[in-house]
């Protein structure tokens, strides 16, 4: 595990790198417990007099209360639902009462939508809290009471018989599709990466659930924070007594109280899947899971409401560029920012800046020197390349050059002159590509409009040299390289493997994400592992 470790710390690091987005649903000041809502729940909330806001929603459509929350890459729909009302079973008679629902399943009225403002003191975790029941359906059963029909009498003197809303609520293997009614949570991202919702789960074993939105099926979630009667014992400052206060958990802490708690001795199988803990305490905490790009994801609770107080996006960073898994050397810069691998390349002796240079849309390595001019004074025409290897050069290493000329006249040539340290030479004629297109011509000299490839083999002649310096042989124009590799075996275009940050991404048997320090059996891109 700790290779995997390892990867994961590498690929949150990077993460953590790009510009996170944050939103804020409620906050409350733990000095006064004022609460402050988002601008979008207060404009679904009726304002009160002392300047605080109710908590019945007055947006009502057909799906119920919607709330549109947004941050640069993320959408996300709060959707509030109902459940139905309780009237009298004889009229002006509060003291018994049944569920306004029929036979058919048609609901005669319902409670009012809200959005709750609740927090926990002792931490100070506010959240939101909507109504309804996340569920595909809802129809009607017979109460029963000693093992008959409990009935009511209508305004009439007419006795009907009682019924109560029976709900379809979520099944994990996807067959009775996502919530349609009552409190859940749709998230969107423009782009891919990594989310962190604030949240609050109830007692009694609640089921959390992330959900692809496309499939119906289960989405693997992290973790962390609370859980009521999980303390521990700290000294605060000042004080000469310690103090028993809610200990905030790993993901690792969590997961094994829930293993604890929720494993069949005897199979040892996982007998409350997607519970949080033990599932006998709330838990108030952040679920964490990765999302896709232009995918939607159902967030809720089964059978009851989940709480809600915002969450931080983190996008994924941009895939890299392909890199031979062979490479002895590796430089690109696609997007601006150079990669680079076993070597250094640096500009030298020359006037400005020639390395990662843009022209044309391409970021890259410029060779605007003179062969003949290398040892005079720094000047554009003196300027040179320096590559310093982490390796010798070996007979049979490759190196492949892509590159393109940029110039509005035919026949101005740029190829490449080599000196090795352990001075061979080579004065090569091998030509790139004029990529140049302006209002008099399309296609200077004929020969495309991308950037081509040249390879050249190391001989004996060459092996040794930790330095190569590169200018121009040819030199009426600049030479404008976006691609230079080095590979041992075979040459870089033939052995190709794409460098995108490594997923190794961990779950338990029951398709939660954990950390690297669970024990146990886990499953790391798609296969399993036991870990001590």
């Amino acid at each position: 595990m700790k290779k995997i470790f390892t990867l994961i710390s590498v690929a949150l690091a990077t993460m953590s790198m790009n510009a996170q987005e944050k939103y804020v649903a409620i906050e409350r000041n733990a000095e006064t417990g004022a609460m402050t809502l988002s601008e979008e729940f207060k404009a679904v909330l009726p304002l009160n007099e002392d300047g605080t806001y109710g908590d019945v929603a007055t947006n009502k459509d057909s799906r119920g209360s919607v709330v549109v929350m947004k941050t640069a890459s993320v959408t996300v729909e709060a959707v509030g639902g109902s459940t139905p009302a309780d009237v009298p079973d004889v009229p002006g008679d509060n003291t018994m009462t049944h569920v306004d629902i029929n036979a058919d399943g048609t609901v005669n009225s319902w409670n009012d939508i809200k959005w709750q403002q609740k927090n926990q003191g002792d931490i100070n975790w506010p959240w939101i809290q909507g109504t309804g029941n996340p569920a595909a359906a809802i129809e009607a059963e017979v109460v029963m009471t000693d093992d008959m029909p409990a009935t009511y009498i209508d305004a009439d003197g007419v006795e009907h018989t009682k019924y109560r809303p029976k709900y379809t609520f979520y099944n994990p293997d996807g067959s009775l599709g996502v919530p349609e009614m009552g409190l859940y949570y749709k998230f969107t991202a423009t782009t891919a990466g990594t989310i962190k919702i604030g949240t609050w789960v109830n007692k009694g074993y609640r089921k959390t659930y992330v959900v692809d939105a496309a499939t119906a099926l289960p989405v693997a979630y992290l973790a962390e924070g609370y859980i009521n009667g999980q303390n521990h014992k700290i000294l605060p400052e000042g004080a000469t007594d310690s103090v028993s206060v809610k200990k905030y958990l790993t993901t690792a802490e969590i997961d094994s109280i829930h293993k604890a708690n929720c494993t069949d001795a005897t199979t040892g199988e996982d007998t409350k899947p997607y519970v949080i803990g033990a599932g006998n305490q709330p838990f108030f905490g952040y679920i964490t899971f990765e999302m896709e790009a232009g995918k939607t994801y159902y967030v809720f609770c089964e059978s009851t409401q989940l709480g809600f107080n915002g969450w931080e996006f983190t996008p994924a960073p941009a895939a890299g560029p392909e890199i031979p898994a062979n490479a002895i050397y590796f430089w690109e810069s696609p997007d601006g920012t150079p990669v680079e691998k076993g070597g250094k390349i640096e500009y030298m002796n020359g006037d400005g800046e020639r390395l990662n240079y843009s022209n044309a849309g391409y970021h890259t390595i410029c060779l605007n020197g003179k062969k003949g001019n290398m040892n005079d004074a720094p000047a554009a025409n003196s300027g040179y390349m320096l590559l310093t290897l982490d390796e010798a050069l070996q007979a049979g290493d490759f190196i492949d050059i892509t590159a393109y000329r940029n110039k509005n006249a035919d026949d101005k040539n740029a190829t490449i002159q080599f000196y090795f340290e352990n001075g061979a030479e080579w004065a090569d004629t091998k030509s790139f590509v004029n990529i140049c297109a302006d209002e008099n011509d399309e296609d200077y000299d004929n020969d495309g409009a991308t950037p081509n490839t040249h390879t050249w083999e190391i001989t004996a002649a060459e092996a040794g040299s930790k330095t190569i310096k590169l200018t121009r042989n040819s030199a009426s124009t600049n030479l404008f390289i976006t691609k230079f590799i080095i590979t041992r075996g075979a040459s870089g275009i033939q052995n190709v493997e794409v460098a995108t940050p490594a997923n190794n991404a961990i779950y338990n048997l029951s398709g939660q994400k954990v950390d690297a320090n669970f024990k146990g059996i886990i499953i790391v891109n798609g296969k399993k592992f036991f870990n001590k």
